[in-house]
């Protein structure tokens, strides 16, 4: 069946249960000042090509993702236009690079329909009413190459995801292979997912050793308020940590969203962008190496900022309506939406060579 605008995921990666939560909650306002103007990293155009197979999944998972070759499939597609356009977002699941089943799961085909605003909008005062993730399982975003986000929530045996020790970065890093992600289990679709950054898919995406401290990691997905979603990296190359945390740069740094209010020049057309923090894999060692640590947590973001506009007629199904009165634009003016290309090209570490500069 299809997987479409709903929160029903796994709870837990390595756990038997499945279950979410109810209404947001409060979250805590940490809003840093904008930084804006900053240049950003140049990004090599990733190679495309058709799913390699024909397979269709008769339930909600069905065959086994390959793990030497690419079944990935992610496809985008813009629907209307102005404030009520819509960005559908399909894919079968499958991660495109080598992955490792070390919990033991092996991820498994998807049929993922996702229907989300292309032109976002956010509440005035956000914060206040954001849509709370620390105790929500299963997928809230999605990256080019169809992985699944997840929040930092490991599962009811650790309760909502309040800091790094009830983080699932903290309990099941162990089982992250060395792309950054795994698998769920059966009973929540063997669904394969980033809880840390998605290295493999950020160096394909030209995040180069060399340059990235100097520059803007490249936007890697979508989370499901329409927002975008970007690497490690902010403005100037730096490293993304939250606001007051140890090592947080004192101006570029992240809210308690882990995104941040920001008009950068020559990025995108957005005042407000996530980012998934930590260090990158050595893209070698599973489990991965380095694990990102404390200082990175929550990792992915905790909370959505974004609100369903007015008039759009479908969207992820435990976002709020945006009240007419007080919410506002997430993009600057004259933004019209645009499909982003997917990554589906198969990527081995072992193999793949860094763009010449």
């Amino acid at each position: 069946m299809a997987t479409t605008n709903n929160a029903a995921g796994a709870a837990s990666d390595v756990s038997t249960t499945c279950s979410v939560t109810g209404a947001p909650t409060t979250v805590p306002t940490a809003a840093p000042t904008a930084v804006g103007g900053a240049t950003s990293s140049p990004v090599v155009a990733p190679t495309t090509k058709a799913p390699t197979t024909t397979k269709a999944p008769t339930s909600f998972y069905d065959w086994t993702c390959s793990a030497s070759s690419s079944d990935a499939s992610f496809v985008e597609t813009i629907e209307g236009s102005g404030a009520t356009a819509r960005r559908v977002l399909t894919t079968n699941g499958c991660p495109n690079h080598k992955y490792e089943a070390v919990n033991p799961n092996s991820p498994h085909s998807q049929d993922v329909a996702v229907t989300i605003p292309a032109v976002p909008q956010s509440y005035d005062g956000a914060f206040g009413a954001a849509l709370d993730l620390s105790a929500v399982g299963g997928t809230v975003g999605l990256t080019r190459n169809g992985g699944a986000i997840y929040s930092c929530y490991g599962g009811s045996k650790w309760g909502a995801c309040a800091d790094w020790a009830s983080s699932a970065v903290l309990h099941e890093g162990s089982t992250f292979d060395l792309c950054g992600g795994h698998a769920c289990g059966a009973n929540c679709g063997y669904v394969y997912h980033y809880h840390i950054p998605p290295t493999c898919l950020l160096r394909q995406l030209g995040q180069s050793v060399a340059l990235e401290a100097t520059r803007h990691s490249p936007q890697i997905g979508w989370m499901y308020d329409g927002f975008p979603v970007y690497g490690n990296r902010g403005a100037g190359g730096v490293l993304m940590r939250m606001c007051g945390v140890a090592g947080a740069d004192a101006t570029v740094c992240l809210d308690a969203c882990n995104g941040r209010a920001e008009t950068i020049a020559g990025l995108d057309g957005f005042k407000y962008r996530y980012y998934i923090s930590g260090t990158l894999s050595d893209e070698a060692t599973t489990p991965t190496s380095p694990l990102p640590d404390e200082s990175f947590f929550p990792h992915t973001p905790r909370c959505l900022v974004g609100c369903c506009p007015v008039g759009t007629t479908s969207c992820f199904n435990r976002l709020p309506a945006c009240p007419t009165s007080s919410s506002s634009a997430g993009t600057t003016v004259g933004y019209v939406a645009t499909a982003l290309v997917g990554v589906e090209a198969y990527y081995d570490p072992a193999t793949w060579s860094e763009p010449t500069r």
